[in-house]
């Protein structure tokens, strides 16, 4: 006879460690009620995975107690899934618009079959009322369906063919409305995967490649939003046009305005918040800039980014993929921000106590975020002399696959790389790093000036056996030549331009890179 194929135990354990306190405190009484037997298989299941720290199969094999587990083992996970999806689906039945309107829908339906169709009716004006207004156009769709078929019943014969053709004519306008956001969605999605892809262009051919590949204008030029959610839509498409070129002045205008629509909407920022951390975090991504910090007081723009800072922390839901963007997004701009206003040592802290977090948050958090954790957490150990923090975190970038994702954080994480070596007073086996961190940019299409000219002055370093003078003196040229090649449009409006020169500064000698990084903050 053949072996029944095993559950996936895993991915049962990964759902019950996911689930918040409160939901396992219901599922518990849940099951109680439903199944009075506590002894039950699937809730010992459950009581013995929720213990669980790591993952450990030989503990549910010994729970069983039989000579041969599987198939007792495999009922007990089918029936602790079912149950347990069956209770959270009544736990967050509330929790959402979109749940209540479909679980006003199935009632509809069952007022229908009883022929209930006043009551229906009921239902269905208050459904409509709730959908309007939260623009859930897809249910929409749905409760007109539903008031179609009600005509017959409640409508004289003579007045059928009028209400029929108001239900046709909003029909139409729902679908406008759809077409209009999906178009919208369709224009940010071009934009947005570039930007994840490559952040910002570096010089006037991949300014070319950005309007070539992203070029929206046949659908964008034509329309103008006509639900809420589409005019955020409009305004963060516009700010990635002025953010890829560093012009983080008139992105924070833009993301200032989305911030004020949802404002006005409280409703549907608690119903969905996904938007509004969205456009927290951009905010934060500004005022962490060196494009902002550069540009205004500090007192007033440390101010404004603590001030949003705290809104997106004190931010409550019940998901744990909202919980985990939050604290993801807060803790990467935190750390940004102190590296970029020159408190290494805080931002090293910050990612100290994070990096824990972050570990257990790695399956949820997307690469990303994890890879700008990592980036800049590298950075500020460096630079506080952390080394082996550092090391870690850089190993980290080195030895996983991140794809096309963020491909320029990949490359400067090689750059980085060499710095540590060099800082760490390394130089055996640098040859071969330099030679791995070339082919890494080269193949990822971003060997600029920038990283080229590193690159040349850590193989002359590597190959000859330079004096400590002869040494400063080359630190000195390569601030001169990268200092003339930042005359190139483009060519450093990216923060981590100034990371490295810092870095480079500090070499000629007299000043940290600490002091150095302060002296815009101190200009102000």
């Amino acid at each position: 006879m053949k072996n029944p194929a095993k559950f996936n135990l895993l991915s049962m354990f990964k759902l019950v460690k996911s689930l918040s306190m409160s939901e396992r405190i219901y599922f518990k009484k849940f099951a109680s009620v439903n199944y009075p037997n506590e002894e039950g298989e699937f809730v010992k299941l459950f009581i013995l995975l929720e213990g669980m720290k790591v993952f450990d199969r030989q503990k549910i094999e010994d729970l069983f107690d039989v000579n041969k587990p599987r198939s007792k083992i495999n009922q007990a996970g089918l029936s602790l899934n079912y149950q347990l999806l069956g209770a959270m689906r009544a736990y967050n039945s509330n929790i959402s618009v979109d749940t209540e309107l479909k679980d006003s829908l199935r009632d509809m339906e069952l007022l229908y079959i009883k022929g209930h169709y006043v009551q229906c009716k009921k239902l269905l004006e208050k459904a409509k009322k709730k959908a309007s207004r939260y623009e859930r156009l897809d249910r929409i769709i749905e409760l007109l369906e539903w008031e179609r078929k009600l005509v017959s019943k409640y409508i004289g014969i003579e007045h059928q063919a009028m209400f029929m053709q108001k239900i046709f004519d909003d029909l139409g306008e729902v679908l406008e409305k759809k077409l209009n956001l999906y178009q919208l969605e369709f224009c940010f999605n071009v934009k947005y995967s570039m930007i994840k892809r490559y952040n910002m262009i570096r010089s006037k051919e991949d300014l070319k490649r950005w309007k070539q590949m992203t070029d929206t204008s046949i659908t964008l030029g034509s329309i103008r939003p006509l639900t809420f959610t589409g005019e955020i839509f409009y305004h963060h498409i516009n700010s990635m046009n002025y953010f890829v070129k560093g012009q983080m002045e008139k992105v924070i205008d833009l993301t200032y305005k989305r911030f004020e629509v949802l404002n006005a909407k409280p409703d549907l920022i608690r119903d969905s918040p996904h938007q509004y951390i969205t456009v927290l975090g951009n905010i934060l991504t500004c005022r962490a800039s060196l494009g902002i910090i550069n540009k205004t007081s500090h007192h007033t723009n440390k101010k404004e980014f603590f001030k949003k800072l705290d809104v997106l922390r004190e931010f409550s839901s019940n998901s744990i993929e909202i919980e985990t963007r939050v604290f993801a997004n807060s803790t990467i701009h935190e750390i940004g921000f102190y590296i970029n206003t020159g408190d290494f040592f805080k931002a090293s802290e910050l990612s100290e106590k994070g990096t824990k977090q972050m570990k257990n948050l790695a399956s949820r958090l997307g690469k990303g975020a994890e890879l700008a954790f990592l980036y800049y957490s590298a950075y500020a150990h460096f630079v506080s002399q952390k080394y082996e923090l550092a090391k870690e975190a850089l190993n980290n970038i080195l030895t996983k696959n991140y794809g096309e994702m963020r491909s320029d954080l990949q490359c400067f994480a090689r750059i980085l790389n060499l710095m540590l070596q060099y800082d760490m007073g390394i130089r055996k086996g640098m040859e071969n790093t330099i030679i791995d961190a070339e082919n890494f940019i080269v193949n990822k299409g971003k060997l600029y000036q920038m990283e080229s000219r590193i690159i040349d002055l850590f193989r002359k370093i590597a190959e000859e056996n330079l004096t400590a003078n002869a040494i400063k003196k080359a630190f000195i040229e390569l601030k001169k030549k990268l200092s003339h090649a930042a005359q190139e449009k483009y060519a450093s409006n990216f923060d981590e331009y100034h990371h490295f020169m810092w870095w480079i500064e500090s070499k000629k000698g007299g000043r940290s890179i600490t002091e150095i990084a302060g002296d815009v903050i101190h200009k102000k």
